[in-house]
């Protein structure tokens, strides 16, 4: 029954500049319901590497691939689990040059009443507390310099990563989303967006919210946007 009161979702939509060019979305979602817990994930591939989206997709294949293997065998360190999922992101590169794979990679697993969250780039995460309060996990400028992020790659970096683990009952909402959504949402707006988000989405069904959150994806307001936008949710009902 403790299963039940989650709900999981996850929607990717190409942006107008992609469209324009023929170009596929190198955004990347995924969102997975198991007996044991959920699974969320969004990545963002490079734009300037040519297999970008190749690598986006797999890395959340390895989210979901990492979660199953945590489901089944206790991994002591944080450092132990990020190497493991790389590790499987480079597995299932196959052949593909792995530095045209670049992407970013944001994920949470619900796990053993555990919330298991980690980013790697660009993107935002957003912690819905029981309390209403809101924590954000967000990657600073590198050395100040903007437009530069972190990425997978073909060496394992722990410094690159930001992650920790909540406890499930402390949470009412995780929310995943990809620089195309978070650059765009003022600073001052941040808050209500994503409390307004779980207001809104908490009773509706999973095929409801994704229609309603690819419609406005697909709409969005602010001018001149380009980029493809992914957002993920892990919600308590």
């Amino acid at each position: 029954m403790q299963n039940q009161i989650w709900k999981s979702l996850a929607i990717s939509q190409i942006g107008p500049r992609h469209i324009r060019e023929n170009s596929p979305n190198q955004d990347a979602v995924i969102a997975k319901k198991f007996v044991w817990g959920d699974v969320i994930s969004v990545a963002d591939g490079v734009g300037s590497r040519s297999l970008s989206q190749i690598g986006s997709v797999q890395a959340c294949i390895a989210t979901m691939k990492l979660a199953q293997y945590l489901s089944k065998h206790e991994l002591s360190t944080q450092q132990q689990i990020l190497y493991l999922f790389h590790a499987y992101w480079l597995s299932l590169l196959g052949d593909n040059r792995i530095e045209e794979c670049s992407t970013t990679c944001l994920f949470a697993i619900r796990l053993n009443h555990k919330i298991y969250i980690a980013m790697l780039g660009d993107g935002l995460i957003a912690i819905l507390k029981k309390d209403k309060a809101i924590h954000f996990i967000e990657q600073q400028d590198l050395d100040g310099f903007a437009n530069m992020t972190f990425s997978l790659g073909e060496k394992f970096n722990r410094e690159h990563w930001k992650f920790l683990v909540v406890d499930e009952d402390e949470v009412d909402m995780i929310c995943l989303c990809t620089d195309g959504i978070s650059e765009d949402i003022q600073l001052t707006q941040r808050e209500n967006f994503f409390r307004d988000l779980y207001g809104i989405y908490q009773g509706q069904i999973i095929r409801k919210i994704k229609s309603d959150i690819r419609r406005w994806l697909k709409n969005w307001g602010v001018k001149n946007h380009h980029d493809d936008k992914s957002i993920a949710i892990l919600m308590r009902l």
